[in-house]
C-alpha cells in the first residue's frame, strides 16, 4: 500500500518540478494554508488583541491611527491593521477575514522561497523546501494565526530573499540586479511597519553578515545605493512622521520605550532562558527537523556551498541570537528562520534520495510528510479545544438580547475580542482603580499607556469603580452588559443582583442589568449613590491579575 502511494506521489512530484508547476502549485498551497482558518474563534490575548484594534479602526473610522478600545495603540506599527480593515472590507467582519493576511504573507512567503530555491539549486531541492515549510506544523499555525508573528516574519524573509538575489545577480552579470535592490528596501520599509525597527536590523544583519563571508563587498554597495534608500524612506516614513505629527511623544514611547528598553529589561512578561528557541524551533519543527540529524552528522552526496549554505546558517543563527539576547521571549519571534531551516531540510533530504526514486529515504522522506500534515492537523484541532477564554460563545448566547445601543462595561477583565463579536459602536467602559496603577506588562498598562495620547477619549473608556453607578443613573434608560469575577458583588451590589447570564469556564462571569424605573428606584438614590462612591474609594484593592 505504502508503496503505491509513494509511486503515485513520484508522479506528482515530476509534475511539480516543471518550470510552469507553479501556477497549480501556487493555488493547492494557499487552500492548504487556509481552508481550516475559519473553524476556531479568535484566540486570547493575541489574536483578540490586534483583531481587536483593527476592528477598532473600521468601526471609529480611523484610517492611520491604531486604536484599542478608541484609544491611540502604539505598541506596534500599523501593517497589519490595515490589512485587516481591508479583509474586513473585502470578506466582512469573521475570523477567517480576520486570518486573511497572515495567510497571504505565509504563502507569498513560501512562494517566493520555492521560486528563489528553484533557481539557485534547482526544481527538486525548491520544491522539497516548499513542502517541508508548508507542513511544518509551526508555519502552518503561524499562517492562519492573526497576530504580527507572520506579518513581520514574511516581511524580513522576503527582504532577505530580495537582497540576496539583488547581490547574486549582481556577480553574476544577470539582468535585474537594480530591481531587486529597491525591492529589498521598499520590502524592509514593510516589514518596520510590520513590527518596527527589527524589520531592518534583522535582514540588514543576514545579508551584512553573508556579504562578509563570501567577500561580496560591491554587493553591499549596491544594497546601501542611493534607490534603495529613497524606496524604503518613501514606504516607511511618512505613516512615522504623521504619528509624531498628531501625538507629541510618540518617536519616543515607539522606539526608545517599545524597542530599546523593552530589549534591555527584564521587567517584561515571558521571560525564558537563552537557549530557550533552540527546543521551540526543533519541537513546533517536527518531524522534518528530524533529519537535521543528518545534516548536522552525516552529510552524504550533498554538494555543500560555501556562499548558499552560509546564506541559510546566517538566516537561522543571526535571528535565533538576536532574539535569545532580550529576557523576554515568545515562540512566535523564531518564525522567520524557518524557511532557511526547511531549505536545509531540503537539502539533506534531498541529497539522500538514489537517483531520483530510489532507497529507503525516499520512503522515510514520504512517510515524514504524512506525518507532518497528520501532526498540522492534529494540533489545530487540540488548538482549538485549548482556547476556551474567547468570548464568541458568551457574545453568541447575549446576542439575541443585545440591542445596539446598549454598554458595555468590564470590571477587571478586558476582553480584546469582545467588541469584535458584539459589534457595538460604543467604547466599553473598563472599571479599575486606575490612578493607583502598578508597573507592570499588562493590558492594564496597554489602556493606560494608550489613553496618555487621547485623555479626552479615556472619559468613555477608563473608570474608576465610583463613577460607574451614577453615570449609569445620570443617563439614559438602556441595558449595560457587565463583565466581572464574581467577587464583584463586593464594590458593586447591583450587578450581582441579576441573574447571572453566562459565565465562562476561567470564571469570567456576564450580567445584563437593565437600567430602567425599578433599577433607579432601587439603586439611584442619592444617599445610594455616595454610598457607592465612599465603597468604591475605601475598598482594598484586588490583587492584580495578569
Amino acid at each position: 500500500m505504502l508503496d503505491q502511494v509513494i509511486s503515485v506521489l513520484c508522479r506528482i512530484w515530476r509534475r511539480a518540478c516543471e518550470p510552469r508547476a507553479v501556477f497549480w502549485l501556487a493555488p493547492i498551497v494557499f487552500i492548504w494554508l487556509a481552508f481550516t482558518a475559519w473553524m476556531r474563534p479568535l484566540h486570547i490575548p493575541d489574536e483578540g488583541r490586534y483583531v481587536g484594534v483593527a476592528w477598532d479602526m473600521v468601526r471609529f473610522d480611523s484610517t492611520w491611527t491604531p486604536l484599542l478600545n478608541g484609544l491611540p495603540y502604539f505598541h506596534k506599527p500599523p501593517l497589519f491593521y490595515w490589512l485587516n480593515e481591508f479583509s474586513f472590507l473585502l470578506f466582512g467582519a469573521h475570523e477567517w477575514a480576520a486570518r486573511f493576511p497572515s495567510l497571504v504573507v505565509g504563502w507569498a512567503t513560501a512562494m517566493a522561497l520555492f521560486l528563489f530555491v528553484r533557481r539557485h539549486r534547482g526544481p527538486q531541492i525548491g520544491l522539497a523546501s516548499l513542502l517541508v515549510l508548508v507542513t511544518m506544523p509551526y508555519f502552518f499555525g503561524a499562517s492562519q494565526y492573526a497576530n504580527l508573528d507572520m506579518m513581520v516574519a514574511g516581511m524580513i524573509c522576503l527582504t532577505i530573499m530580495a537582497g540576496a538575489e539583488a547581490v547574486s545577480r549582481l556577480y553574476q552579470g544577470q539582468p535585474g540586479a537594480r530591481v531587486f535592490a529597491v525591492s529589498t528596501g521598499v520590502l524592509a520599509a514593510l516589514a518596520v511597519l510590520s513590527k518596527g525597527l527589527i524589520g531592518v536590523v534583522l535582514p540588514g544583519g543576514v545579508l551584512f553578515f553573508w556579504i562578509l563571508l563570501t567577500g561580496r563587498w560591491r554587493g553591499l554597495a549596491l544594497l546601501l545605493s542611493w534607490p534603495v534608500w529613497v524606496g524604503f524612506a518613501v514606504v516607511g516614513v511618512p505613516w512615522f512622521a504623521a504619528m509624531e505629527f498628531e501625538y507629541s511623544g510618540f518617536l519616543h514611547y515607539f522606539f526608545v520605550y517599545q524597542h530599546f528598553e523593552r530589549f534591555v529589561s527584564s521587567g517584561f512578561n515571558q521571560q525564558q532562558p537563552f537557549w530557550f528557541f533552540i527546543p521551540v524551533i526543533l519541537g513546533f519543527g517536527l518531524p522534518w527537523s528530524i533529519w537535521l540529524v543528518r545534516y548536522l552528522w552525516q552529510r552524504g552526496p550533498m554538494q555543500f556551498d560555501r556562499s548558499w549554505h552560509g546564506l541559510m546558517l546566517l538566516w537561522i543563527g543571526v535571528i535565533t541570537v538576536f532574539f535569545s539576547i532580550p529576557a523576554s521571549k515568545l515562540i512566535g519571534y523564531a518564525v522567520p528562520v524557518l524557511p532557511a531551516l526547511a531549505v536545509l531540510i531540503a537539502e539533506v533530504m534531498v541529497s539522500t534520495w538514489k537517483g531520483w526514486f530510489d532507497g529507503r529515504d525516499l520512503r522515510l522522506s514520504a512517510i515524514t510528510g504524512m506525518g507532518a500534515v497528520a501532526m498540522c492537523i492534529g494540533a489545530l484541532v487540540g488548538f482549538m479545544f485549548a482556547n476556551d477564554h474567547s468570548t464568541e460563545s458568551a457574545v453568541r448566547t447575549m446576542e439575541p438580547e443585545i440591542r445596539p445601543d446598549d454598554r458595555f462595561v468590564m470590571v477587571d477583565i478586558y476582553p480584546f475580542d469582545l467588541a469584535f463579536y458584539t459589534r457595538n459602536p460604543y467604547q466599553t467602559w473598563v472599571v479599575f482603580d486606575w490612578p493607583n496603577l502598578p508597573d507592570g506588562d499588562t493590558w492594564r498598562n496597554e489602556l493606560d499607556e494608550a489613553g496618555e495620547f487621547a485623555p479626552l477619549l479615556t472619559q468613555d473608556a477608563l473608570l474608576e469603580p465610583g463613577q460607574v453607578l451614577p453615570r449609569m443613573c445620570q443617563g439614559p434608560d438602556r441595558t449595560y452588559w457587565f463583565g466581572a469575577r464574581p467577587e464583584v458583588g463586593a464594590t458593586m451590589p447591583w450587578v450581582v443582583a441579576q441573574d447571572v447570564f453566562y459565565e465562562k469556564r476561567n470564571g469570567e462571569t456576564f450580567w445584563k442589568v437593565p437600567v430602567d424605573a425599578q433599577f433607579r428606584e432601587q439603586w439611584c438614590k442619592e444617599e445610594d449613590i455616595e454610598k457607592q462612591e465612599d465603597t468604591a474609594n475605601t475598598q482594598e484593592r484586588p490583587m492584580v491579575r495578569s
